[in-house]
Order: structure tokens, then C-alpha cells, then sequence
């Protein structure tokens, strides 16, 4: 691939960007409702399992889809979400529905009608043929649907489907999941699938820049060029792990394939020519210019190591990597390595989250070797800048005091650090997880709140509306009893308007 093809917007298009006042980011200026990519990819996963064959194991197709509900709920609560976005969820939640809770039975309520059905359909597929051909919609005045439609490859049968729905009768059942599956696979292959592909591609064009800089020492600008999403969390990880968003640049990480073949484990005894020895001069210097770029470089590249460093605890035959990121670990850490006006300011906070993905490891720590020496080592070092937190060094953490209240509960996303995330697995296993993941919730079934401060307004409340109503039925009963206590005898006209009187007060 010839670098003039690397510019900045081919490698730059697809990143989301987040507009903060520390930084500045190449290309348009964006926020992206997912955390990151691979938060989407998970939920394209669990969406078309099945048209990616992929292995469920243990958990169901219908458990994958509740959980990618909840991630799409998530993004649409926080911002608008691309129209194939919106209405892949709404055509996967009507499907949950149908798939599990099936026609209604006698004695169950929480099932759906024939006729619910039909409706929740239909309002689905009119709603998702709207969205995504006026997408589309091109010039001063509006096109016709079908015309549209046809352009971006719908089948005209939806359409008519779509106005038979909106302007005559309802179609039938299977007519309407016939259609809502096709939708379902136009959208795998014109929004999800070319999307994946082009997020991979991405991966590969930066592999590319970025091999030829460290072998070939050519120009790192149009890197350098992209926005803070790109050097976090494409550039580290392909140097760590060679791998991002399932696209492979490098078997074992880049940072590997600067070791010469013939190093020996024990090349750590020569503390002071380490770099030279494993060829890790020239990866130096990338780390400087993307640090001297984005001061949180050195937080990212630190906690991706302790990260990678965990991954592979207990595979023996990584044990020259794990010394070679433990040293790495120890460089970046240590007061010498870097000015500390270049360390960036929230690096004691990347040593604490550092420092917590080095407590999971089992294997290597406590071990009488190389690597067990280097890793109490880096594990030192990582504390003694994490004791250097400080409230300026941490401006943009939250520092108040959180309490957990009874009714909440945790996030089914997991827990967003400030240099990673702590992914948390769902599972719906129980009935009414089911339920309220797809929006429907059998109010029989949950134990009404006690709230003594509402009891007591309801109560005076409904007091009051009883006393209303018991007055105005004895009124009326008086004047029927007065009208009908003989056929002769006519109430006067005073006793008329006193009762008309007492029935305009209530």
C-alpha cells in the first residue's frame, strides 16, 4: 500500500470525537454514544450471531439480543443514534417480544394478542422504512418512497407493506416477520457488516503507517494527525498486543517484533542497555512524539501493559514478553524516564488503575526469577507515583462522595475508568430481567413501594372525593324523595332553589 494513500481523513474518518478543552483533535468534532468500537462490535455480535456464525456457548440468541438492547438503550439515552442504529433496535425488541412471549393465553398477561402483535409490527416497519429513506432524501422537493427505496436496495414488497400498514388495512402476522427479518438483513449488510469492515481496515492502514515508522523510520505526522480515540485505542494496542477490533498487524505486538529472534530471557541483566539489546531504541522515540502530542499517551500505554501483562500470566511461553513490558512498565514509571513536566498530569492516576490489573495477577508475582524481580520492581515504582496524586494533578476526576442507595442497581455496562473500562457480563436469566430488558414490566409482579408521605395524601385525597361524592348522592336522593312523596303534592319554589344551591356547591 503505497503512504500517500495514509492521509489523514482515509485513516481519520470513521473515529468519533470528543470535544474537550485539553486537547486538540483532527477532523470534525463529535461525541460518540458508544464508548468505543469495540463496545459496538459487541453489540453487532450479539445482534447477528447467527449471520456471523458465531459460537454462542452457554448463553442464548435470545439473551445476546436483550443484552445488546441494553447497550443500544444506553446509547440512544445519551444522544441521537445513526438512523440504522434506531431502527435496528426497534426491529430486534419486536422480535424479542414475539420470540418469547408468543401469543396470549388465558390467565397470562404479560403475553402479547395476535392483533398486538400485527400493531407492534407494522408500527415498527413503517417507522424503520420512514427513517431510513428519508436518509436518503436528496434536492428541494421530496421523491417518492418507492423510487427511494429501490436506490438504496429495499425491496419495493416492504414498501407496499409499509403503506398498506399506515393507510389500509393491517397485513398478516407472518407477512409482517417476513418483512421485519429482511429489514433486519438489509441492515446487517448496508449499515453493520460494511461498517465492521471499515473499521478493520482502518486498523490495518494504521499497522501500516506505523510498521514503516518503526522499521523504516519514515514520518509519523499523519498519525500523529489523528484524534485522542485513535492513539488510545488503535496505535497502543497494535504496539502491545498487535491486535485491534479483531484485526490483526502483528502476531504477538509490535513491540515484539523489535526483538531480535536470539534474545535470551536473561537480557535484563544489562539494565542500562536493554533498549539497544531488544530493539526498542526506535519505539522510544514513537512513545516521545505521541506523548509530546497527548501528555495521557504514557497512562494508556501503562495501563495496556499491565492489561496485556494479566492476559498472559499464565502462559510460560510469554515469559520474555511479560519482562520486556514489565521493563517497559518500570521506564515509564521511573523519575528518570521522562521530564515530569511531560508525564502528564494524570499519570499517577494510570499507575492506580495500573496497579490494579497487576493485583489479579497469580502466576508471575512472588516468584523467585526475572520476571517476579522486575515486577516487584515496576510495582514499586507504579506506587510511588500513584502517592503523588494530588487534586490539580486530578481536576477532571470526581472527588465527591457517592452512596448507594437500596434501589439502585449496578449498571449493565460496566465501569468506565479514566483510562479503560471494567466490563461487566450480563445475563438475564430470571423472568422479569427478561421482562423489564425489553421494556415490559407485569406490574402484579413487583411489590408496590411504601411511601408513608404519599399513603397519607392518597388517603386524605380519596377521603375527600368520597365525601364529595356521598353529599351529592344524598342531595339527589332528597329531591327524588321530595318529588315522589305524592303524586299531588309539588315542591315550592323556594325549596327548588335551595337544592339547586346546595347541589352548585358540590
Amino acid at each position: 500500500m503505497d503512504s500517500t494513500q495514509l492521509d489523514a481523513e482515509g485513516i481519520d474518518g470513521l473515529a468519533p470525537l470528543v470535544k474537550d478543552k485539553n486537547f486538540l483533535y483532527s477532523g470534525r468534532k463529535s461525541f460518540a454514544v458508544w464508548m468505543d468500537w469495540t463496545e459496538w462490535q459487541a453489540v453487532y455480535a450479539d445482534v447477528f450471531a447467527i449471520e456471523l456464525d458465531l459460537d454462542v456457548g452457554s448463553v442464548s440468541l435470545h439473551a445476546r439480543k436483550l443484552r445488546a438492547l441494553s447497550y443500544m438503550a444506553a446509547w440512544r439515552a445519551r444522544s441521537d443514534v445513526p438512523v440504522a442504529v434506531e431502527v435496528t433496535a426497534q426491529l430486534v425488541e419486536i422480535s424479542c417480544h414475539d420470540n418469547i412471549h408468543g401469543l396470549a393465553l388465558p390467565g397470562r398477561s404479560a403475553y402479547r394478542s395476535h392483533e398486538e402483535l400485527r400493531l407492534l409490527y407494522s408500527a415498527t416497519i413503517v417507522r424503520c422504512v420512514n427513517g431510513l429513506v428519508d436518509a436518503s432524501q436528496r434536492g428541494a422537493y421530496a421523491q417518492a418512497v418507492s423510487s427511494l427505496a429501490l436506490r438504496i436496495g429495499i425491496p419495493l414488497w416492504i414498501v407496499d407493506i409499509r403503506h398498506e400498514a399506515a393507510h389500509t388495512k393491517l397485513p398478516s402476522l407472518p407477512t409482517l416477520q417476513l418483512a421485519c427479518q429482511t429489514l433486519l438483513q438489509w441492515l446487517f449488510e448496508h449499515y453493520w457488516h460494511p461498517q465492521d469492515a471499515a473499521i478493520k481496515q482502518r486498523v490495518t492502514r494504521v499497522g501500516v503507517a506505523l510498521a514503516r515508522r518503526l522499521r523504516h523510520n519514515e514520518p509519523l505526522g499523519q498519525l500523529l494527525g489523528l484524534d485522542v480515540a485513535t492513539l488510545s485505542g488503535t496505535i497502543v494496542p497494535l504496539l502491545i498486543r498487535g491486535q485491534q477490533y479483531g484485526e490483526f498487524a502483528s502476531p504477538d505486538g509490535m513491540i515484539m517484533d523489535m526483538v531480535p529472534k536470539d534474545t535470551p530471557l536473561d537480557f535484563t541483566r544489562f539494565d542500562d542497555e536493554w533498549l539497544q539489546i531488544c530493539g526498542q531504541e526506535e519505539l522510544v522515540r514513537v512513545f516521545e512524539e505521541c506523548q509530546g502530542l497527548w501528555d495521557d499517551f504514557g497512562g494508556w500505554f501503562l495501563v495496556a501493559i499491565a492489561q496485556e501483562l494479566a492476559r498472559i500470566d499464565q502462559d510460560e511461553t510469554q515469559d520474555v514478553k511479560g519482562v520486556l513490558l514489565t521493563k517497559w512498565m518500570l521506564h515509564i514509571a521511573s523519575s528518570d524516564a521522562m521530564r515530569v513536566g511531560r508525564r502528564g498530569q494524570r499519570l499517577p492516576v494510570a499507575c492506580s488503575e495500573a496497579l490494579t490489573w497487576l493485583s489479579t495477577l497469580n502466576n508471575a508475582r512472588g516468584q523467585d526469577n526475572v520476571l517476579g524481580h522486575y515486577l516487584s520492581l515496576a510495582i514499586s515504582a507504579l506506587r510511588e507515583v500513584a502517592a503523588g496524586t494530588s487534586p490539580a494533578n486530578v481536576a477532571n476526576e470526581p472527588t465527591t462522595s457517592w452512596t448507594k442507595c437500596d434501589s439502585w442497581t449496578p449498571s449493565p455496562l460496566g465501569i468506565q475508568t479514566p483510562f479503560g473500562s471494567i466490563p461487566r457480563t450480563l445475563s438475564f436469566n430470571e423472568a422479569d430481567d427478561e421482562w423489564q430488558a425489553g421494556n415490559l414490566v407485569v406490574l402484579s409482579d413487583h411489590v408496590r413501594a411504601s411511601d408513608n408521605l404519599m399513603d397519607a395524601f392518597d388517603a386524605k385525597y380519596f377521603a375527600s372525593v368520597h365525601g364529595i361524592v356521598d353529599a351529592s348522592k344524598k342531595v339527589a336522593d332528597e329531591i327524588v324523595a321530595r318529588g315522589h312523596t305524592s303524586h299531588n303534592e309539588s315542591i315550592s319554589q323556594d325549596e327548588v332553589e335551595r337544592l339547586q344551591n346546595a347541589i352548585e356547591i358540590w
